[in-house]
């Protein structure tokens, strides 16, 4: 049974209207105001028809959740005397015609934006093809036709109420309704698809799902099986602080085909979504993957990546390493680069001088460190890459000697240097990056060299497919329930969008 609060009395709206507090909501979303989702604290401007005032009058009504039978009917009839004293303030909105919301919602669930929505709107304005736009008088009409930006609020909740998604409740309410085959909204589909779940049944619990479909068993075990195997982590990708991780092989197209799953939410009391994870849930969302595959195939060896590439998240790479100990890590390439991009930065390198010959000087040590960089990658030997170092090292000591317009620049070189050699170039490291670890990933792979991944491109244009879809609704802060979030990852997985 549920207590749903309908707070509507046919008979004396205007009581009802004049019950809540703008100030008092404002103030209850920017509760929920972080650094990472700022809310604007610009005072809200009323919209309701009617003032404020303090206006108890509601009713409760007790149902059962499957049935709706009511059971109760609860709560004060009586309006104070401000409300019954209060008149219309401000112009009602007029409601968007129901034919325009159902054209909205079938759009939205074929995959539509929000402006294609609009540009049919305008279409179908023009052609008058609405239903009941043959009497339809915009000056006298207590409906509009016209989809305004803000309908898309209002589109949004009845395309969630069409794939039962009930915003009004948390997000691990509606999971557990779905997952519970004795709950009335019980999705089997999703049922099917989740090989591990764990609720967070207290505050310091996480909530975990992992999920693969049957078709997402068979191709880890045809492409990734003694194969590649990339993983990457994606935030952002709904409104309650959950983390995603990604498994994908690469079929004979060289086209990215999703494998894995693993959705788990941050700490409590972790203030940055993505410093919510650790080796330790890693390893165990990723043992769990390789003993529900290993059990899609009993008496099979246990499933085996040969390679993995990742980006340069160490969490990940030791976390694999527990759960495949004889697996060959790569490092993704352009997220190497990104990383010492953003040295570079941090130690000024890429400032420019106040005078001409500063700024030569600028650009000709930058220009050398870039040739240093993609040596270093392209390097086979251990000893070749730290003698390329030795050897700048020295050029650039000289050169602070020689042109003393280059010293500043020099010196934050030569820091650049000592970050490579204490981040990248201890061997496990530097042989996940350079050549040599393409070179014997190609010989475990038994596959050419360009058949082994340079990057994660696969995954991160899948992760960009997932954050633009149309069909993830976005709430009053920006992105789309959790629970919402599970049928958009089966539904893409399998190809259907």
């Amino acid at each position: 049974m549920s207590l749903t609060a309908l707070l509507e009395i046919s008979s004396t709206i205007v009581g009802i209207a004049s019950g809540y507090s703008s100030e008092a909501r404002q103030a209850t979303k920017l509760r929920y105001s972080t650094p990472q989702q700022p809310i604007s604290a610009k005072p809200w401007v009323r919209q309701n028809p009617y003032d404020f005032t303090g206006c108890l009058a509601h009713i409760d009504l007790s149902e059962y959740e499957e049935t709706g039978q009511i059971l109760r009917v609860t709560g004060c009839l009586d309006h104070n005397s401000d409300c019954r004293a209060s008149g219309i303030r401000r112009i009602p909105a007029i409601p968007l015609h129901p034919h325009v919301f159902e054209m909205a919602v079938e759009q939205l669930a074929s995959g539509a934006s929000i402006a294609s929505i609009q540009a049919k709107n305008v279409e179908m304005l023009s052609n008058r093809a609405y239903r009941d736009m043959s009497t339809y008088d915009p000056r006298t009409a207590n409906v509009r036709c016209h989809f305004l930006t803000s309908d898309s609020r209002q589109l949004y909740r009845l395309f969630n109420r069409r794939n039962g998604v009930d915003v009004s409740v948390k997000p691990e309410y509606n999971i557990e309704q779905w997952l519970d085959p004795r709950s009335s909204q019980f999705r089997p589909e999703l049922y099917n698809a989740i090989f591990y779940y764990s609720a967070r049944a207290e505050k310091h619990d996480r909530l975990k799902i992992c999920i693969a479909t049957a078709e997402m068993v068979e191709a880890a075990w045809k492409y990734s099986h003694h194969g590649q195997l990339i993983v990457d982590r994606t935030f952002g990708v709904c409104s309650s602080r959950l983390l995603l991780f990604i498994g994908m092989g690469v079929d004979e197209q060289n086209k990215g085909v999703p494998l894995v799953f693993l959705l788990f939410s941050a700490p409590t009391g972790t203030r940055a979504t993505h410093a919510g994870y650790n080796t330790e849930i890693l390893r165990e969302l990723l043992m769990e993957w390789k003993n529900h595959l290993s059990q899609a195939r009993p008496g099979a060896e246990p499933f085996t990546p040969f390679v993995a590439i990742t980006d340069t998240d160490l969490c990940e790479r030791a976390a694999l390493l527990q759960v495949w100990t004889e697996i060959w890590l790569l490092l993704c390439k352009f997220h190497l680069r990104q990383c010492w991009a953003n040295k570079q930065r941090t130690l000024k390198l890429s400032a420019l001088g106040s005078s001409v010959s500063e700024e030569f000087w600028d650009g000709y040590i930058s220009q050398q460190l870039l040739s240093l960089e993609e040596g270093l990658i392209a390097t086979t030997d251990h000893a070749v890459a730290a003698s390329l170092i030795t050897s700048h090292r020295s050029n650039l000591e000289a050169l602070r000697v020689q042109a003393p317009e280059a010293e500043r620049t020099a010196i934050s070189a030569c820091a650049f240097l000592d970050y490579l050699v204490s981040m990248w170039m201890p061997n496990s490291m530097w042989q996940s990056w350079s050549q040599y670890g393409r070179v014997i990933a190609s010989r475990l792979l038994n596959v050419p060299m360009d058949g082994v991944l340079p990057t994660t491109n696969h995954l991160e244009a899948f992760n960009g497919l997932l954050k633009r879809t149309p069909q993830l609704p976005p709430p009053s802060r920006g992105s789309p329930p959790a629970g919402y979030l599970l049928g958009t990852l089966r539904r893409l997985a399998e190809g259907t969008q």
